[in-house]
């Protein structure tokens, strides 16, 4: 389960399983260039977010409160990174770190072309250790009660990636490279590159390379792995679960904050009360980037979701006059207005879905070019 810490025996299995994985993800290649986490994300975070279930925590441990549920995930998904830091480091030796980079002319360092076997290990301690960060977001979200698409990794990219970029976080991946070395630090960035594409693989790349570059880089201490594998770990995870219930607090708090603005004009004054009942009825939906330029390129005029729980709350029987949809759930993010049309249903048994049929575009903000 997410709240229980996992013994060395199963972290090897499930290494060994990230291993088999290395090859769906892209391969060697895949893991130079960083385009081995976004395909990560898409397929893992869906699984994850679907099977996050607040409610089981909740009565699992009924005297807690969503704080102290969090911390606990956060705690066991951290001790579990760093046993996994520990069992990768403990196979490390300084020799074998040598094995996987070939010197150059100048004195710096490069990847070979083909993977040797510890770069495949380091690159499946990579896989186990972002499916871990990943579960602890998704249960995070569920907690917290901000709905997500798994089908937009944006925000979790956004978590990982301050994560790694975060005060806590460095100065764990800092004490390890000094212990490396500063030349082999900058030799492996050097030579592990990502390449900038458009904004979200571009993000996805430059994560993934610095994974992988910090794989690398804190086993390249003799004696120490252990120590430092684990406690990089274990610090990266505890930073994401402290970002994550950041991020998605200040969401769920923008979101209560426009209901609250809303219930406050819903019973005041009569005056008031005639101007409500003029006001706009808006459905809000978060949309993944291809969908909302097609909406607002006038090419998508059906919207459709799941035919869940969640979402017959939301659409069976309800009359909106306007959908707002985000391309992502930052004040920041893009936005846009469109008429509402009504709501039907297609498909059947697990197919089933709802259909939201869409008017004209009214309003488009912040759209990315």
């Amino acid at each position: 389960m997410d709240d229980q810490p996992q013994d060395k025996k199963t972290i090897r299995q499930r290494l060994q399983q990230a291993l088999n994985e290395i090859k769906e993800l892209g391969g060697w290649a895949a893991f130079k260039s960083g385009e081995w986490l976004l395909p990560l994300v898409q397929n893992a975070f869906r699984t994850y977010y679907a099977n996050a279930n607040a409610d089981y925590f909740r009565k699992k441990y009924p005297r807690a409160s969503d704080d102290e549920i969090i911390a606990k995930l956060t705690g066991v998904a951290a001790k579990n990174a760093a046993i996994l830091g520990a069992v990768t480091g403990a196979s490390v030796s300084a020799n074998e770190i040598a094995s996987i980079v070939t010197g150059t002319a100048s004195g710096g360092l490069s990847l070979p072309a083909q993977a040797t076997i510890l770069g495949l290990s380091l690159a499946s301690e990579a896989v186990l250790l972002a499916r871990f960060q990943l579960q602890l977001i998704a249960n995070i979200a569920k907690i917290v009660g901000v709905p997500l698409d798994p089908d937009d990794p944006e925000d979790v990219l956004v978590v990982l990636g301050f994560a790694l970029g975060g005060a806590g976080a460095e100065a764990v991946g800092k004490f390890g490279a000094k212990a490396a070395g500063h030349l082999t630090k900058a030799a492996i960035r050097r030579q592990i590159s990502g390449k900038a594409l458009e904004a979200l693989k571009a993000a996805a790349r430059r994560i993934g390379v610095k994974l992988l570059q910090r794989s690398i880089i804190k086993y390249a201490v003799p004696i120490a792995s252990m120590l430092i594998g684990g406690g990089w770990n274990y610090a990266t995870t505890k930073k994401v679960g402290s970002i994550a219930t950041d991020h998605f607090r200040k969401a769920a708090r923008e979101r209560d904050e426009g209901s609250k603005a809303g219930s406050k004009r819903a019973r005041p004054t009569r005056k008031a009360k005639a101007r409500n009942a003029n006001a706009p009825r808006i459905l809000q939906l978060i949309l993944r980037r291809e969908f909302f330029d097609a909406i607002a390129d006038g090419t998508r005029k059906t919207e459709y979701r799941e035919h869940k729980p969640y979402w017959t709350k939301r659409l069976d029987g309800r009359e909106y006059d306007e959908i707002h949809f985000r391309n992502g759930s930052s004040s920041a993010a893009p936005s846009m207005r469109a008429e509402f049309r009504g709501v039907t249903t297609e498909g059947r048994g697990a197919s089933k879905r709802y259909a939201i049929a869409l008017g004209h575009v009214l309003e488009i903000k912040r759209r990315k070019s």
